[in-house]
């Protein structure tokens, strides 16, 4: 009875997670409806791509900054926003192009894949290395789930 209750919770919550919509409004903002409640999350950077994790409680956004800082002209803006809060969290400048963002499997991380591919820590933001071992060509490394497919945008797929 305890794994048919457990089974029947975790349907509610997919269901209610992927009631959420997102849509690319303009160059840099993305429109959030969940439950009929509009909101827009505007940055400062022109958006190439973002993904939501498979709970529905963070996306990281990318793209190239809208002001270019002349002192450290960074090619790619990765922005992780906590969805509950509709604010960011953290904003990191990468000095090369990102081509994907995917959700460590059993891991507080997202994978940035850029030519050197780095880690972000989903807790404070921090950006590191891949270990030797990490295969990022390796699927089992990454989550998955069945996504509403507005949760994950890639302008040059």
């Amino acid at each position: 009875m305890y794994k048919i209750t457990t089974a029947i919770i975790l349907i509610f919550i997919s269901l209610y997670s992927n009631s959420m919509e997102l849509k690319l409004e303009n160059q840099n903002s993305i429109s959030i409806n969940k439950d009929g409640v509009s909101r827009v999350i505007t940055v400062d950077t022109m958006i190439n791509g973002y993904n939501v994790n498979c709970n529905g409680s963070k996306i990281v956004i990318w793209g190239k900054p809208t002001k270019i800082n002349e002192g450290n002209p960074q090619d790619t803006n990765v922005i992780l926003i906590e969805l509950s809060h509709n604010h960011k969290e953290f904003q990191k400048g990468i000095s090369e192009g990102i081509f994907d963002v995917e959700y460590l499997k059993l891991s507080n991380y997202a994978y940035i894949g850029s030519s050197q591919g780095v880690l972000m820590n989903l807790s404070n933001g921090k950006l590191k290395g891949t270990d030797v071992d990490f295969d990022p060509a390796n699927d089992s490394n990454f989550e998955s789930c069945n996504k509403n497919k507005s949760w994950y945008f890639n302008r040059y797929p």
